[in-house]
């Protein structure tokens, strides 16, 4: 595997795969007369990327007129892996790259989803929204699906970026389902102490990225442990240590700096070894990086790192959401940011 290539995690029938996206380029070797338009193909590797099992594609018909809604979008990729958790999925049908995928088709002219040699079709019909509402959530989408769906993918996400949260927007992208219903059940999640989030102040409180708590990654894994319920908060800033207070039957933790400084240095190798990125723009971005390292953990000028943001998000987007993802940096960014609105 390339160290540049991105890995998508997912999970079926109890066990762990990767997938990492190749292409959507490419003709259906089932069918090429050429009504059948590639939408994503995937190389399938173990879950310890030792071994390539082979590679699964989805294709759409072009017959189906499948009416386009906004879902999805920009996580196109995302949303497909995520679909493999819920998709029949046998890891020994997979076939080899390009000549012989194990096909993931939309189709037209179903009564319901059919299973085939190499191929299995999905019935299409209406958009893709409501096409993956019900491979989802089947016929009737419930609170607890929901929160169920939400959970596989922070899950997922874990596995790869155990430090790194997921951002609201990236669940909203993924999951087939309106943001007001989204939102109010990962709150309720998190009155369980099932995640924790990191949230900007705001009346209502704004959820901007959520992760999995210990417990409940040993409850996903099927290590079930009985349950704290607690809520967390970051509290002040004290020199070198963030006081992150906790009620319940929990004490007060205590977060080192060095820890936000190590996600910084992760992130400085992520921008060196960017093969996308011109020389020229990875010296200025790792600069405003630098500085709003600094001033996170020694200067703490709510202006300077408001407009140090405002930089990255205007110039590299994915610098600024691997920031705002991580729930100790961006615990401390919104709690001095508040301090000057509320100061």
């Amino acid at each position: 595997m390339e160290e540049d290539e991105k890995i998508i995690r997912f999970r079926n029938g109890g066990k762990k795969y990767i997938a990492v996206f190749i292409g959507e380029n490419f003709l259906s070797a089932k069918s090429p007369n050429g009504f059948i338009k590639g939408v994503a193909m995937f190389r399938i590797f173990d879950e310890h990327q030792k071994k390539v099992l082979g590679c699964v594609s989805f294709t759409v018909s072009l017959l189906v007129g499948l009416t386009r809604t906004g879902f999805p979008t920009r996580y196109k990729v995302e949303a497909l892996v995520n679909l493999l958790h819920y998709l029949p999925f046998d890891p020994a049908k997979c076939g080899g790259i390009y000549s012989n995928c194990y096909e993931y088709r939309f189709d037209s002219g179903l009564k319901e989803d059919i299973g085939e040699d190499g191929m299995y079709r999905i019935k299409a019909d209406g958009d893709f929204e409501s096409i993956f509402q019900r491979l989802i959530f089947g016929d009737t989408i419930t609170n607890r699906k929901i929160q169920d769906a939400a959970l596989e993918v922070m899950f997922n996400n874990w596995e790869e970026y155990p430090d790194t949260n997921v951002l609201i927007e990236t669940l909203v992208a993924i999951l087939p389902v309106a943001e007001t219903n989204l939102i109010k059940n990962l709150k309720l999640l998190l009155n369980e102490g099932k995640i924790h989030a990191v949230t900007q102040v705001s009346d209502p409180q704004k959820l901007v990225s959520v992760g999995l708590e210990p417990l409940t990654i040993r409850e996903l894994e099927g290590d079930v442990k009985p349950r704290v319920k607690y809520q967390s908060m970051v509290k002040n800033i004290y020199g070198p240590n963030i006081e992150t207070t906790t009620y319940g039957a929990n004490s007060p933790v205590m977060i080192n700096i060095e820890e936000i400084e190590t996600v910084f240095e992760n992130i400085q190798k992520e921008i060196k070894e960017n093969p996308d990125v011109k020389e020229e723009e990875k010296k200025e971005v790792s600069r405003v990086v630098r500085e709003l390292e600094v001033e996170i953990t020694q200067d703490k000028d709510p202006k300077k790192v408001a407009g140090l943001l405002e930089k990255l998000k205007g110039s590299a987007n994915w610098v600024w959401q691997r920031i705002l993802a991580n729930p100790y940096v961006s615990g401390v960014i919104i709690e001095l940011l508040s301090k000057a609105t509320l100061g």
